[in-house]
C-alpha cells in the first residue's frame, strides 16, 4: 500500500490510515498520531508513503491459499483413494 504526497510547503502531514510500525516516506519512519493515524513529516519534494510489511502480508496471503487448496484435493482424493483400496 502506498500513498504519493505531492510536493508543497515543507511540514507534517497527516494521513488517513491506521498507524503501524513500517510506514515510511523516502526510506524515513512515520509516528503515530494521537488518533492512531499515520503522521509524516515532508520535504518540498513530497515523496512516496509506503507500507513496505504490505509485501510480506501478499505473500502470506498466497502461501495460505496455496496450503488451503492442496488440504481440499488431500480431502477430495482421500476417499477416493479408500473406496478403491477396499474394492480390491
Amino acid at each position: 500500500m502506498a500513498y504519493r504526497i505531492s510536493s508543497g510547503t515543507p511540514g507534517w502531514v497527516s494521513v488517513d490510515a491506521a498507524y503501524q510500525r513500517g510506514w515510511s516516506l523516502n526510506g524515513r519512519a512515520a509516528t503515530s498520531t494521537a488518533e492512531g493515524s499515520v503522521l509524516v513529516r515532508v520535504g518540498a519534494k513530497g515523496g512516496i508513503l509506503e507500507f513496505t510489511p504490505w509485501r510480506m502480508v501478499r505473500l502470506g496471503y498466497i502461501v495460505s491459499a496455496g496450503v488451503f487448496i492442496a488440504l481440499l484435493l488431500v480431502l477430495a482424493v482421500d476417499p477416493r483413494r479408500r473406496k478403491r483400496m477396499k474394492g480390491e
